[in-house]
C-alpha cells in the first residue's frame, strides 16, 4: 500500500563490504511441484538475510461472517505448530539477534524476518513448518482474541483513524475493500477455532504462497534446501468466492465523524484505476505534484499560508482499484471548509493549469532516487518483491521509470477532470466537540458495542519524551508491533476441532530447528571492518566518516549538545521551535528555495530537538551530498526566523500539542513525566512543551536560543555512505567554515536529581476513546551510569517489547490483557526514567498494572534466569548487525557513541560488554534500580470503567 512516487526510505549497508552492488543481482523465480514460488536475490554487502513469506490471502477473500480471520490468522500463526510450542517461533529467532514480524492488508498477508545470514536456516525451517503444521489451539486463541480485540481497540483511540475508516467504508459499497482489515467487531468475536482452521487449510498452501529471499546467500544451495524443507507442504485446494467490482460511483459521499477533542481533519478520496494501469501512473506521478515534500502544490497552498499543518496525498498500490486519498490537519482557528476548499482549488488547477517541466523532473529524480535508497536494505527490497508478485508481477519495477517517464504533461488534466468529479469523491470531517455534561464511559466494546465498525492503522510508538536526554546507546527498544507492518499506512492477520496429528518418523522440536547454514553462505565473501575517521575542526566541530561503497548514497547524522535542558524556565519548548523553524529560512535560501532545492534532488534533511540535544539528519545521493551539506550548514549557522512565518510555525506547533492531548499516550506519559520530576527540572516537561508555555515564545527568544547554543565546539557531524574520508571531511569543512564562535561554550550539563519521587496514581479520565493507555515509572539512571549495561540487559529480559520479555509473556501471552507492553531506560546524559507502557481495555487496567508490579517484584527478588540471560545475550549479539544494516543506523550509532564519549570503537565492543554482564549484576541492577513500590502510575483513557461494567464470554 505504498505510493511509489514518494517513497523515500533512510535505508543503507552494513559494516565490511563487497564491491559489487545489490542492484547488479538477478532475481531468481524458481517453482516447486506443490505450488510455491521462490524469488531469491543474492546481495553481498552485509552478513544479513530477509526471508519473506506472502500468502495471496487478505481481507478482500473474507465473506459475512468471518471478517477480520485472515488477521486472527496471523496471530495464530506465531502461537505455535505440532512441532513447536507457543513461544518457541519468537525464541528461536530472539536468541538468534533476529527480528520476525507479519502484516495483514486487503490483498495479502505476509510474514517476516530479517535476521544474521547464519541463521537464514532457522527462517526457511519455521516457514516451512508452519505453512502446512500451525497448531491453532483453543487456548491460544482464545488468548489471541483478546489481543485482537485490544488492538483494534486501540486504534478507535484516534481521530484520524476514525476518519479513514469511515470515508473508506463509505466509499466502497459492493467491493470488499468496504471491509475493514481488523474486521468487524461483531465477527471477531464470533468465530471460533473451526472456522479459523478451515480458513487456515484452504488459504494457506504452497500453492497459494510465494517466498521471497534477499540477502547473503549461495542461490543453488538455497533452492535446493527450499526443495527439501517445503516437500512436506502439500498442494491444497484454495478457497474462492467471488469479488464484485465496485460500482461507478454517482454521486459524492460525505461523512461526519465526531469526537472529544480540539483538532479537526479533512479527508478527500476519488476513486482511481487499480496499480499497472496507464493511469495509475498518471496518479502517482500527481500524488508527487500535490503531495510529495515541502514544494508540494498542497503544501504550499494548505501548511504555508496558515491553513492546515500538515498534508498528505496517495494513491496506494493495491490489486483493485482503490483510492487517491487526500488527508490535511487542520490548523487552528480556520475550519474544515477552508481546507477542503483549498484543497478543491488545487485539484481544479490540475484541470487547468499545466504541470511544468520542474515537477515532472522532480518526479522522475525521485523515483531514480527512491530505487538507489530500496537497494541499501535486504529488508525493503524482499518486502517489495513479494508484495508485487502478490499483486500480479514481482517485475511490476522493473518497468515503472519507463512508465513514469511515458506520462506526458497533456495526461495531467486529462486525468484531473476524468477522475477528480465532484462525482466521484468521498468527503470526510472529523469534528472535534467537548465533553458532554455527564458522558457516560464506553465499556470498551468487549462485552457489546458492536457497532465499532474497525479498519487497520499502524498503532504508532510515539513517545513525547524521545530524545529526553537520548536512548541508551543501541536506540530505544519498543513493542514490536508484530501484528502492524513497520512500511505500510493503514495494515493489520484447520479442517477440524481438534489438533492435527504429529508428524512421524521425521518430525522436528525446537531443538532440531538448528542453523546448518553453512551450505548456503558464499564462503569466498569477505567483510573487512572498517574502521571510522575522526577529526576536529578547527572552529570545534567534530567530524566522523563511515566509507560504505555498497550503494551511491549517503547518510547523515549530527547533534548539538544543547535541547530542551536549555529552554527558558517557562517558556518550555523553545529548543523545539527553534529547531522546527531552521527549515524556513536563511540568509542564502527562502523555506521555498530550501524545499524546492532538496525536493528536486530527493534530498532530505531534518532538524529535532530533544532533551539534552538537538539532532539532524540528512540523506542523500552521494552527488548530492555537496549542496546536502550546504543547505544543512545554512539552517545550523544562519537562520532569518522570518516574522510572518514564525507566526505561522508557531501556530502548526500549538495545533500539534492540542492534537496531541487528544491521544492517550501521549497524555499517560506527560502526567507520568509531570509526576516523577518537580517543574523546575527539565524533565517534568514535553520536550515540546506546553500550550501556556509555547504561547509565551517570541522570536526574539528563538535567535537568542540559537546564537547562545548552536556552536560548532557543541556539535558534531556523522557520514556514512559511498565517499572517501578526507574528501569528505574536506567538504564539510567547505560547507561549515564560517561556523565561528567567540568565548567558551556555555554550561549545558544537565542538572543532578536524587531520590525517588513519591508513589502515586494519576488518572485523566478520556471518555471518547476506547483503550486505556497506562505510562508507570520511577526515576532511573544516566547512559554513563557504570551499572548501566547489567540494568540494561535485565530489561531486555523484563520488558523491551520483544515477545520473550517477561512482561510481554505473562501480560499479553498468558493473560491477553494488552496488545502491547514494554519497558525501557530513557538513559541518557540525565538520569532519565525507567518507564513501561501498555495499553489495555478500561475493564482489564487494574489487572494489568496488577500483573506488571508482580513481575517487578519478581525480578527484583530472584533476577533473571540462565535461559532468560543466554537467550537475550545472543539477541544482543546477532541483532547488532541488523542495528548496522543501513547507512543511516551506522551514522545514528556513531554519533551517539560520540555523543557519549564511547570511542569510535564501540562498534564492535558493545556486544562483548554486554556478554560481560553476569547474572549476579543482573540481580543486582535489579535490586538496586527497580523499585516497583514507589512507582508512579498514570493512567489516561475511558477509565475508571463504569461499576456496573461487565464482560460476559470475554475470550
Amino acid at each position: 500500500m505504498r505510493t511509489r512516487i514518494v517513497l523515500c526510505y533512510l535505508i543503507g549497508c552494513l559494516l565490511g563490504l563487497v564491491d559489487a552492488r545489490a542492484s547488479e543481482a538477478p532475481v531468481i523465480r524458481s517453482t516447486y511441484p506443490n505450488g510455491l514460488v521462490l524469488l531469491s536475490q543474492e546481495s553481498h554487502a552485509a552478513p544479513v538475510v530477509s526471508v519473506w513469506v506472502y500468502y495471496k490471502v487478505g481481507s478482500r477473500d473474507e465473506v459475512i461472517g468471518i471478517r477480520g480471520i485472515s488477521h486472527q490468522v496471523e496471530h495464530m500463526m506465531f502461537k505455535g505448530t505440532d512441532r513447536l510450542g507457543p513461544g518457541d517461533i519468537d525464541k528461536l529467532f530472539s536468541e538468534r539477534g533476529g527480528v520476525n514480524n507479519a502484516m495483514t492488508t486487503q490483498d495479502y498477508t505476509a510474514y517476516n524476518e530479517s535476521l544474521p545470514s547464519s541463521a537464514l536456516m532457522v527462517a526457511l525451517k519455521v516457514e516451512a513448518d508452519r505453512m502446512e503444521h500451525a497448531s491453532m489451539l483453543a487456548s491460544e486463541l482464545a488468548h489471541e482474541k483478546s489481543v485482537v480485540l485490544s488492538e483494534l481497540e486501540g486504534d478507535e483511540n484516534s481521530p484520524l483513524y476514525k476518519l479513514d475508516s469511515a470515508v473508506t467504508e463509505a466509499a466502497f459499497c459492493s467491493h470488499p475493500y468496504h471491509t475493514p482489515i481488523g474486521g468487524f467487531l461483531a465477527d471477531v468475536h464470533g468465530f471460533d477455532r473451526a472456522q479459523v482452521e478451515h480458513y487456515y487449510a484452504t488459504h494457506y498452501g504452497p500453492n497459494n504462497a510465494i517466498l521471497v529471499v534477499v540477502g547473503d546467500f549461495n542461490t543453488p544451495a538455497l533452492k535446493k534446501v527450499v526443495g527439501q524443507l517445503f516437500s512436506g507442504d502439500k498442494w491444497r485446494p484454495v478457497a474462492e468466492h467471488p469479488i464484485p467490482p465496485e460500482s461507478p460511483q454517482n454521486g459524492e459521499r460525505r461523512v461526519n465523524v465526531s469526537g472529544v477533542g480540539d483538532t479537526s481533519y479533512v479527508e478527500i478520496a476519488y476513486h482511481v484505476p487499480a496499480t499497472g494501469r496507464h493511469d495509475h501512473y498518471v496518479m502517482d506521478v500527481i500524488s508527487t505534484v500535490l503531495g510529495s515534500g515541502r514544494s508540494s502544490r498542497l503544501y504550499r497552498s494548505l501548511v504555508q499560508k496558515g491553513l492546515a499543518t500538515e498534508v498528505q496525498a496517495g494513491d496506494p498500490d493495491m490489486k483493485d482499484p482503490f483510492l487517491m486519498q487526500i488527508t490535511a490537519t487542520v490548523a487552528t482557528g480556520h475550519t474544515s471548509k477552508e481546507v477542503e476548499d483549498a484543497i478543491e482549488l488545487e485539484i481544479e488547477r490540475l484541470k487547468t493549469d499545466p504541470v511544468t517541466d520542474r515537477e515532472l523532473q522532480k518526479t522522475v529524480n525521485q523515483v531514480k532516487a527512491s530505487f538507489v535508497y530500496r537497494d541499501d536494505s535486504v529488508t525493503d527490497q524482499a518486502s517489495e518483491l513479494g508484495m508485487y508478485a502478490s499483486l500480479g508481477d514481482y517485475r511490476y519495477m522493473d518497468t515503472y521509470l519507463p512508465h513514469i517517464l511515458a506520462v506526458s504533461p497533456a495526461d495531467i488534466p486529462a486525468a484531473a477532470q476524468k477522475y477528480f468529479t465532484v462525482e466521484n469523491r468521498t468527503v470526510g470531517w472529523y469534528i472535534p466537540r467537548p465533553p458532554r455534561p455527564g458522558e457516560a464511559l464506553p465499556t470498551g466494546g468487549r462485552a457489546g458495542a458492536m457497532h465499532y465498525k474497525q479498519l487497520p492503522s499502524l498503532a504508532a510508538w510515539n513517545h513525547p519524551h524521545l530524545n529526553a536526554g537520548l536512548w541508551s546507546e543501541h536506540g530505544k527498544v519498543g513493542p514490536t508491533n508484530r501484528r502492524a507492518p513497520t512500511d505500510l499506512p493503514a495494515s493489520l492477520e484447520r479442517l477440524i476441532g481438534r489438533r492435527r496429528p504429529k508428524p512421524k518418523a521425521n518430525a522436528k522440536s525446537e531443538a532440531d530447528m538448528n542453523d546448518d547454514a553453512n551450505s548456503l553462505l558464499i564462503p569466498s565473501s569477505t567483510r573487512n571492518r572498517v574502521t571510522p575517521v575522526r577529526q576536529a575542526l578547527s572552529n570545534g566541530l567534530v567530524v566522523i566518516v563511515y566509507p560504505n561503497h555498497s550503494n551511491p548514497d549517503v547518510s547523515i547524522s549530527g547533534g548539538i549538545r544543547a535541547g530542551a535542558f536549555s529552554d527558558p524556565p517557562g517558556k518550555e519548548g523553545t529548543a523545539s521551535l527553534t529547531a522546527a523553524m531552521l527549515e524556513h529560512g536563511t540568509t542564502g535560501r527562502s523555506e521555498e528555495e530550501i524545499a524546492a532545492t532538496l525536493d528536486y534532488v530527493a534530498a532530505s534533511v531534518d532538524v529535532t530537538a530533544g532533551g539534552s540535544g538537538t539532532f539532524f539528519t540528512g540523506h542523500t545521493l552521494v552527488e548530492n551530498l555537496p549542496l546536502t551539506l550546504h543547505v544543512l550548514a545554512e539552517e545550523l549557522q544562519r537562520p532569518t526566523f522570518p516574522p510572518a512565518v514564525f507566526a505561522r510555525v508557531k501556530n502548526e506547533v500549538l495545533t500539534e500539542i492540542q492534537a496531541a492531548n487528544d491521544d492517550p499516550t501521549t497524555v499517560a506519559s506527560h502526567n507520568l513525566f509531570a509526576a516523577l520530576y518537580p517543574e523546575d527540572y527539565p524533565l517534568h516537561w514535553p520536550v515540546t512543551g506546553t500550550v501556556d508555555t509555547v504561547s509565551r515564545v517570541t522570536r526574539e527568544d528563538l535567535q537568542q536560543y540559537h546564537d547562545r547554543y548552536y556552536r560548532p565546539d557543541l556539535s558534531e557531524i556523522v557520514i556514512v555512505g559511498d565517499v572517501d574520508p578526507q574528501s569528505a571531511i574536506k567538504e564539510v569543512a567547505r560547507s561549515f567554515e564560517d561556523w565561528n564562535v567567540s568565548g567558551p561554550p556555555p554550561d549545558t550539563t544537565p542538572p543532578a536529581i536524587g531520590g525517588d519521587a513519591p508513589a502515586t496514581r494519576i488518572v485523566k479520565t478520556m471518555p471518547d476513546k476506547s483503550e486505556a493507555v497506562v505510562a508507570m515509572g520511577f526515576r532511573g539512571i544516566s547512559r554513563n551510569n557504570p551499572d548501566y549495561y547489567a540494568a540494561y540487559l535485565m530489561n531486555l529480559i523484563l520488558g523491551n517489547g520483544d515477545f520473550n520479555s517477561r512482561l510481554m509473556k505473562d501480560i499479553r501471552d498468558r493473560n491477553g490483557l494488552v496488545y502491547y507492553v514494554a519497558s525501557s531506560w530513557e538513559a541518557g546524559l540525565a538520569p532519565g526514567p525507567w518507564v513501561l507502557e501498555m495499553e489495555a481495555n478500561p475493564s482489564d487496567v487494574d489487572r494489568a498494572v496488577a500483573a506488571a508490579v508482580s513481575d517487578l517484584q519478581a525480578m527484583q527478588a530472584g533476577g533473571a534466569t540462565p535461559d532468560e540471560i543466554h537467550l537475550f545475550k545472543g539477541w544482543v549479539k546477532g541483532n547488532r548487525a541488523l542495528q548496522l544494516e543501513t547507512d543511516a543506523g551506522i551514522a545514528d550509532t556513531l554519533m551517539q557513541d560520540e555523543y557519549f564519549g564511547l570511542g569510535l570503537d564501540f562498534l564492535w565492543k558493545y556486544p562483548a560488554l554486554v556478554g560481560a554482564v553476569t547474572p549476579h549484576q543482573i540481580a543486582d541492577a535489579a535490586r538496586r534500580y527497580l523499585h516497583p513500590d514507589a512507582a508512579v502510575i498514570s493512567i489516561a483513557g475511558p477509565y475508571p470503567p463504569p461499576p456496573s461494567i461487565s464482560v460476559p464470554g470475554k475470550p
